[in-house]
């Protein structure tokens, strides 16, 4: 076998400090945190945990605090991030990579087995706490896996591919053994996870083993963790019954109200009535992978609207709003900044603007008929329209932030098919998909007949594209104004229904029992690890929740894979691969991708040392910021 090194510090720290790294006989490399004294102190004229800020956005939070099984809207993943901590691996601004938290880790090594897979031993430091008061365990990262790959989770049903990527994951996850043979519980604060050979190499290979503790004695108050050496146990009361209770209730349960947590915040209260969260500093917290805690007190997440958020934020209603977009918010707030009222940041955006097809349903589910679409919108007039020029119009799913598009972008603005103005074409790409009929079956005729049908599966299909939007925003005002006139031009109907974000939720994810919508304009923002395996994956358990498009496409799949397993040293390779992937998303378009912005964030004079971008988010970034009242 052969043993290497999983770097805890960051590369400077590691060519520093290479000489303090020991090989043994086995050629096992490891890092142990307690060989270093690292100096976490802060500036001394930063003054102790006090205040309160309150942030606005425009999207609600829905109240699901614990999971992404049940969505992940940013708002929700702003609380779920705050609160949650002591992940394995965490995002570092120093590298703009993925890496070990040292804060969490004592030491982590890893091992190349002979059957291809790999093995991490991972030893966490003994002063990680819950906020009440209870050490936190290796069980507790154990248990992470264990319940949220478990045959239960998924009766009650929920996703249960947590550990998809651990050897002994088929037949756990199946119900088949009560033994997750690919994950270990060592001693009180060891455990180690063993990767499947198929699931290497893996560009971002440290994140395989990204895994963030649960309370097991609050999840599971009568269970325990044990293993017999052939790989960990969930042992006790762990029953559907119980997880109703503890986690599924809708007043008490975790998803709702995860009240033990071990961020660097705590939810102390949530307000469904005004979609009002109020998180408060976590005294247990003793930092993240810098060391750093919070130095705000109190942050409230409130709802705002496009229409009043900037007036908001003038007033002092709200103090930070942290990823805003359209002229029609920018150039009023940089008002402000320039007469000294409120303090702004900007960066290209990790993410972009898009009409969202469903492909499994409807005339969306044919590639044509979403080309034809594509073809009714002057992408470009529409996104100078939105943003006075504060954003770009793009051809794939991508965002100007991203390395990989900032290193192809002659190459995708030379070759990528733009989908211009081109109302001939529409109409050619819909007769070559056989819209050519009316109501009656008959030949459609243009000018005297208004929809075009094709006969499919033995009946008239109607070119019927049903919009789901949440509200009259700028984008859904364009898109009423620019793109419905041109669609019924060729022969299609638009039907627009509104609703709360929650319910548009619902229908994305495929949580409701009637799914008729096939067209819905949202917003997408990419981790800092660009994987889209889960994303495309056309396999039935990652429909919906996933594969929120239903997108059946197993070349692009194949692509996904292949970028996926492209090796972590090879740079150049990933960004080859990552092109020939958004070719084939540009040719299927599962999205019109509309516009990707120079991102803003106004915020209150009061915030000090706020430095968010795209990729450091507020989540990241509030830590190190202070209030100067």
């Amino acid at each position: 076998m052969k043993k290497v090194l999983v770097f805890i510090l960051t590369l400077v720290l590691v060519i520093i400090l290479g000489g303090c790294i020991n090989n043994n006989k086995d050629n096992a490399s490891s890092i142990n945190n307690s060989d270093f004294s690292i100096n976490y102190e802060m500036e001394k004229d930063k003054p102790e945990v006090s205040g309160s800020i309150t942030l606005g956005s425009n999207t609600q939070l829905t109240g699901n605090f614990w999971s992404s099984n049940w969505g992940n809207n940013a708002q929700d993943a702003i609380v779920k991030d705050l609160i949650h901590g002591y992940g394995i691996v965490t995002y570092k601004k120093e590298t703009g990579e993925y890496g070990i938290d040292e804060t969490v880790v004592k030491e982590i090594v890893s091992t190349e087995n002979e059957d291809k897979t790999k093995t991490y031993k991972i030893t966490i430091n003994n002063n990680l706490m819950w906020n009440d008061n209870t050490k936190i365990s290796a069980k507790d990262y154990v248990f992470t896996i264990l319940f949220s790959s478990s045959i239960r989770v998924k009766k009650l049903g929920l996703d249960n591919t947590y550990g998809v990527n651990f050897i002994g994951y088929d037949d756990y996850s199946q119900g088949n053994t009560d033994i997750f043979r690919g994950v270990k519980l060592i001693d009180d604060y060891t455990f180690s996870l063993t990767i499947k050979a198929e699931k290497l190499p893996y560009y971002y290979d440290v994140t395989l083993v990204a895994v963030k503790p649960t309370p097991m004695h609050i999840f599971l108050p009568n269970v325990d963790i044990v293993d017999y050496g052939n790989g960990a146990k969930i042992t006790g009361q762990f029953t559907t019954d119980v997880i109703n209770k503890t986690v599924l209730n809708t007043e008490t349960g975790y998803r709702y109200m995860p009240k033990v947590t071990c961020g660097p915040y705590q939810l102390d209260s949530f307000d469904i009535a005004t979609r009002t969260a109020i998180l408060k500093n976590n005294p247990f917290f003793i930092g993240d992978y810098n060391g750093q805690k919070p130095q705000i007190g109190q942050i409230i997440l409130k709802p705002t609207t496009c229409s009043n958020q900037i007036d908001e934020l003038i007033t002092g209603t709200v103090d930070i709003l942290p990823n805003i977009g359209g002229i029609e918010n920018i150039e009023p707030a940089l008002n402000a900044v320039d007469e000294g009222l409120i303090s702004y940041s900007t960066s290209p955006r990790n993410g972009y603007g898009n009409l969202t097809f469903v492909c499994d349903l409807g005339p969306t589910q044919f590639v044509k008929v979403r080309q034809a679409i594509a073809h009714c919108l002057d992408s470009q007039e529409f996104t100078r329209q939105y943003s006075g020029g504060y954003a770009s119009t793009i051809y794939s799913a991508y965002g100007l932030a991203q390395w990989m598009y900032q290193d192809n972008a002659e190459v995708i603005e030379k070759e990528f098919n733009k989908y211009t103005l081109n109302l001939e074409k529409a109409e050619e790409l819909l007769i070559e998909d056989g819209w050519i009929l009316n109501n009656n079956g008959n030949s459609f005729v243009k000018g005297k007949d208004k929809l075009r049908f094709k006969m499919f599966d033995g009946e008239l299909m109607p070119l019927t594209i049903k919009h789901l939007t949440v509200s009259d925003s700028m984008v859904s005002k364009l898109i009423v104004s620019m793109l419905v006139p041109n669609m019924e031009a060729v022969g299609m109907k638009y039907e627009r229904t509104i609703v709360d974000f929650s319910v548009l939720l619902d229908n994305l994810y495929g949580k409701v029992s009637n799914r008729q919508y096939n067209m819905m304009n949202l917003g997408t923002e990419f981790n800092p690890m660009f994987d889209p395996y889960n994303r495309y994956n056309p396999n039935k358990e990652f429909l919906g929740l996933y594969n929120n498009n239903y997108l059946n496409d197993y070349e692009l799949f194949r692509l996904a894979k292949n970028l996926r397993e492209t090796s972590s040293n090879n740079r150049e390779e990933f960004s080859k691969k990552w092109l020939e992937f958004e070719r084939r998303w540009n040719e299927l378009l599962p999205d019109i991708p509309l516009y990707s912005d120079q991102c803003h964030a106004f915020y209150s004079t009061k915030i000090k040392n706020y430095d968010a971008d795209s990729m450091w988010t507020f989540q990241y970034a509030i830590l190190y910021a202070y209030l100067d009242e």
